[in-house]
């Protein structure tokens, strides 16, 4: 027997792909959110670190989840292992750049980017969400 059967439940609740309405909202779910808000309103840069499976994710997909998409520009970068040139690359791809193997010239790029789109008044906050999950998925406390 299936355990949503055994407990009456009409869904697994314990996926990645659950519905960010259908995640318990805990008082350290709603401090993170909260914090991932505040970060995004400052523009600021944040580093948020816990055991698997605490809710790091999570929080991060939720709030994502809700904002404006026309107002701001998420890229998300998943790797499991990385270097500063790596991440320049990926970062440099996901922002429609040219194509380049210094690092410095893609550190230009990104930062001219970033600039435009603050001009522009979009929200980058692809800083946030690449350390978020780098925390979530490198390191174990």
């Amino acid at each position: 027997m299936e355990f949503t059967t055994y407990y009456g439940m009409d869904y697994n609740p314990f996926t990645k792909e659950i519905s960010s309405n259908n995640l318990f909202e805990s008082n350290d779910y709603l401090q993170m959110k909260n914090r991932i808000n505040f970060l995004i309103e400052n523009r600021g840069i944040g580093l948020f670190m816990g055991d698997p499976g605490m809710g790091k994710t999570s929080s991060l997909r939720s709030v994502i989840y809700g904002l404006d998409k026309s107002r701001y520009k998420i890229i998300y970068i998943c790797m499991t292992t990385i270097t500063p040139l790596d991440f320049y690359k990926t970062l440099n791809d996901a922002l429609g750049l040219e194509d380049n193997s210094r690092k410095a010239v893609l550190f230009k790029q990104i930062q001219e980017e970033i600039a435009k789109l603050y001009k522009d008044h979009i929200n980058l906050n692809s800083l946030e969400q690449f350390l978020t999950t780098l925390i979530s998925r490198w390191i174990n406390i």
